[in-house]
């Protein structure tokens, strides 16, 4: 569900952020019968946010503040029968992109497992 919700960032970091989000909801979503959610809104408050939501294992929502530490990676979040190619950088990188646009990164383990991961950039001038 995308609706509009403009931010001021640098095109090319903002890409990489997408990427990297959409690519970890895919690569660690369950093997058969999953999903991967996707929605763009602007708050009341002119913030605009990005919500990426996936199936996959349950996780320990102890462990996920962890996932954004460099070469960090959740126990059991690759695929099964997919190869982990994964390098552990993404949500590291992810993070630093929210940062660099004044933007929060909220992760949350989904109760019936997979993660939901909201970026939220302040309102646009």
């Amino acid at each position: 569900d995308l609706r509009p919700a403009p931010v001021l960032a640098d095109p090319e970091l903002l890409e990489r952020l997408v990427a990297n989000l959409v690519g970890n909801a895919v690569r660690h979503n369950a093997a058969s019968d999953g999903f991967v959610s996707v929605t763009t809104r602007r708050g009341p408050d002119g913030a605009a946010r990005l919500t990426i939501e996936n199936s996959g294992d349950v996780l320990d929502p102890a462990m996920v503040p962890t996932l954004v530490e460099p070469f960090v990676r959740g126990r059991g979040r690759v695929r099964s029968g997919g190869a982990d190619t994964g390098s552990g950088l993404g949500l590291a990188i992810v993070a630093s992109v929210a940062r660099r646009h004044g933007a929060e990164l909220d992760l949350r383990a989904r109760p019936d497992g997979g993660l939901v991961a909201t970026v939220t950039f302040p309102a646009s001038a």
